[in-house]
């Protein structure tokens, strides 16, 4: 066990893991820190209680955080056992180094979360207890999700004979970028649709993911997690340029939007404009998609009684569509300026028509008044 009282100068250390109870599937979040070294490591527990195994502990050098299943057979005792969490580092063929569980709880906390008073422990607990009156599962999705990109995971719940209670569902750790809300599957029903989004910036990679699932089980909340499925996060797929449109109350007109497939896509592609100004339509606010176009024009129209304004709220929604699923993006925003329509300039006046006559007679008068007065 290193102490951060002993002066090493590399070492692994393992924190970040709870008190473990085993309902036949647990699953803990592990950190392994790095002090000095790198490199890939394994975590592992050698001496887990009769019956317990756990899934690989590999942590690849680029990442110090993974999730570990804790499995108990379905014959195995109920019992209870602090356990060794250990970690290994192969820093050369010769040498390896080695670190173990070094977990802070903290007892007391001041103004700020500080750290007033708490302990260390060196060894994680772990009881198998009786079995959950339900499993859970995640079904393996079959597309990938892309950055600004959102999917829908199905769950489902396989439960005993009798048991109704609600499950609450949750991802144990999301990846970066990745984000989920938790859902619950009512007591008479098996299944729920999670949502998962990936924002534009989320890390590129396949990565293992499950669920926890909370019920009470008459005792207490009870809670157990989901074999791995695996997450495929890729890059953007549709490359997507929009520019101002301006346009006028009661007129239509027509939104442009600039698009390009970064790679190829098997299956029906699709964009739709969504987020439209209040009170306008477009007679085809989805297209098809060809592999070699370069833009799409949605007609848009606008009533004469449309609020005026500058309006960013339209985003375009790229879809493919095939029998492995559905790849969503959405990117935005596009701009539209409507305005009132500048009224026309009012006709010239009719110029009046010329009186002749009167205009002889007046001539004359001016030559008369204008003559020297006799004397």
């Amino acid at each position: 066990f290193f102490s951060s009282r002993r002066r090493h100068t590399r070492y692994p250390l393992v924190t970040g893991v709870q008190t473990c109870a085993l309902p036949i599937c647990m699953a803990i979040e592990t950190n392994l820190v790095r002090k000095n070294v790198g490199g890939e490591g394994r975590i592992a527990v050698p001496d887990f209680p009769p019956g317990a195994t756990h899934s690989d502990g590999l942590v690849v050098a680029d990442q110090s955080q993974i999730q570990m299943i804790f499995r108990a057979a379905a014959d195995a005792p109920n019992s209870s056992k602090l356990v060794d969490l250990s970690a290994s580092l192969v820093v050369s063929p010769e040498k390896s180094l080695v670190g173990h569980l070094r977990q802070r709880t903290q007892l007391i906390r001041g103004q700020n979360n500080v750290d007033v008073w708490g302990r260390w422990d060196d060894r994680l607990a772990v009881n198998i207890v009786d079995a959950a009156p339900f499993d859970i599962e995640v079904v393996q999705p079959q597309v990938p999700i892309v950055r600004n990109g959102s999917m829908t995971l199905t769950v489902n719940a396989k439960r005993n004979p009798g048991f109704d209670k609600p499950i609450n569902v949750r991802l144990l750790t999301a990846p970066p970028g990745i984000g989920a809300s938790p859902v619950t599957i009512p007591g008479d029903q098996s299944t729920v649709a999670m949502n998962i989004t990936a924002n534009n910036g989320a890390a590129i990679r396949k990565w293992p993911i499950l669920v926890l699932a909370t019920t009470d089980s008459g005792f207490g909340a009870i809670t157990i997690a989901s074999e791995f499925v695996e997450l495929d996060v890729q890059d953007a797929l549709f490359q997507f340029k929009f520019s101002k449109t301006m346009a006028e109350q009661g007129k239509p007109v027509d939104v442009v939007v600039g698009i390009e497939l970064k790679r190829p896509a098997e299956g029906t592609v699709e964009v739709e404009l969504l987020g439209l100004p209040p009170g306008t339509s477009s007679p085809t606010p989805k297209l098809t998609v060809a592999a070699d176009a370069k833009q799409l024009v949605f007609p848009l129209q606008i009533p004469p009684e449309t609020r005026a304004g500058n309006y960013k709220t339209l985003v375009c929604r790229g879809t493919v569509t095939s029998d492995k699923g559905l790849i969503s993006q959405t990117n935005g925003n596009a701009e539209v300026q409507i305005d009132v329509p500048v009224a026309p300039p009012p006709a010239p006046a009719a110029a009046a028509p010329i009186d002749r006559k009167s205009t002889r007679l007046n001539s004359s008068h001016e030559w008369i008044s204008r003559m020297p007065s006799s004397a």
